[in-house]
């Protein structure tokens, strides 16, 4: 006998799905919205071009955006999706969940301000129709998708992992690289190290926020299992970041004395020097505290004291990968180091030139 369907369920499930296609029109309509007062805004304040300096600092406020919301919601599924780390997961819940909607809404501000800040040029094209315009409305759609999962307490499913590797690929895409002749594999190594630096710094963030919830819980142990599932993805994000930037570094500064003698090349030298810090923070975590509080003899004191020291040091970590953010955001404002040697190289042989006819 064939089963009747009961037509509640079919009025329930029709009004669901007119709810959702309410919420995605709602969504799309706020989106253009955003997009047109942006660019009205933009077409009002053309003449008030920001300096480098504020330049700069948009820049960072962007790339710390995406490290943190990237790597906050990619902690849950890549770092606490384990038996072993289950009590820090349920304690920091709360402080996770507020964590990271404060970023998606500092994140949607920030790119706010990019978008008005690239579309206030005087150069600028259509701020709606160019590939800014383009980018900020997926980058706001995104955000929207991550605020969705978030509400329905979904963010710790490995599925969260696309939209945050989509909304990286709108950097990679506003990138140097995607303005190459030859941009495609330039953009792809520029989105695998944004994303490697994502995963890695916006993991360190999430680390910091939740230690002083496993210190008033006294789960050391489970404090103890983060730090061993996340410091191999770490050093794995730190190989992949310095492989890739060792790629870029090759075709925007060109040669030493470009690193020496321009901003572009000093602002990278302070970059290395403060991923060198970071790899002896990870080193020391991963082989001094880590052991610590996985001992299984250690005393509750012991175990109190390596989870304060940690809390220390994985607070200094995070300042300064917010330096490294910092100087990455500075470089991306700044021109390449190899457009001031060539234009030495151009006047020099100006000079010559003239020389020679005199």
């Amino acid at each position: 006998m064939r089963e009747r369907r009961c037509p509640i369920c079919g009025v329930a499930r029709l009004r669901k799905l007119s709810l959702a296609l309410l919420r995605l029109s709602v969504v799309g309509w706020l989106c253009l919205m955003l997009g047109r007062s942006g660019f009205v805004f933009a077409q009002t304040a053309a003449a008030l071009q920001p300096p480098p300096a504020s330049d700069a600092l948009i820049h960072a406020g962007v790339l710390i955006a995406l490290m943190f919301v990237v790597g906050g919601f990619a902690f849950g599924p890549l770092v606490l999706a384990s038996r072993a780390v289950e009590p820090l997961r349920i304690a920091s819940a709360s402080v996770r969940r507020r964590a990271l909607w404060v970023g998606l809404i500092c994140a949607a501000i920030v790119f706010a301000l990019a978008f008005v800040g690239h579309a206030a040029r005087p150069d600028a094209a259509s701020a709606l129709t160019g590939r800014s315009g383009l980018m900020f409305v997926a980058r706001i759609a995104l955000l929207v998708a991550l605020a969705i999962l978030l509400r329905r307490n979904r963010h710790e499913s490995p599925f969260v992992l696309l939209p945050c590797a989509a909304l990286l690929l709108t950097q990679s895409l506003l990138s140097r690289s995607a303005g190459e002749p030859e941009w495609v594999l330039p953009t792809l190594a520029d989105w695998v190290h944004t994303l490697g630096a994502a995963i890695w710094l916006g993991g360190v963030a999430m680390l910091a926020l939740i230690t002083p919830r496993a210190l008033a819980d006294r789960a050391y142990p489970a404090l103890g299992g983060a730090i061993h599932r996340f410091s191999p993805l770490a050093m794995a994000c730190v190989l992949v970041v310095a492989l890739t930037g060792i790629m870029q570094s090759a075709s925007l500064v060109g040669s030493f004395d470009a690193l020496v003698n321009t901003a572009y090349g000093r602002a990278l030298l302070v970059k290395l020097a403060l991923f060198a810090v970071l790899i002896g923070f990870g080193a020391f975590h991963q082989y001094v505290i880590s052991p610590r509080l996985n001992a299984w003899r250690a005393s509750v004191s012991d175990l109190s004291e390596a989870a304060r020291r940690f809390r220390v040091s994985i607070l200094v970590e995070a300042g300064v990968s917010v330096l490294i953010l910092f100087a990455a955001g500075a470089m991306t404002a700044l021109p390449p180091a190899r457009d001031f040697v060539a234009g030495d190289a151009a006047s020099r042989t100006v000079i010559q030139i003239q020389r020679a006819d005199d």
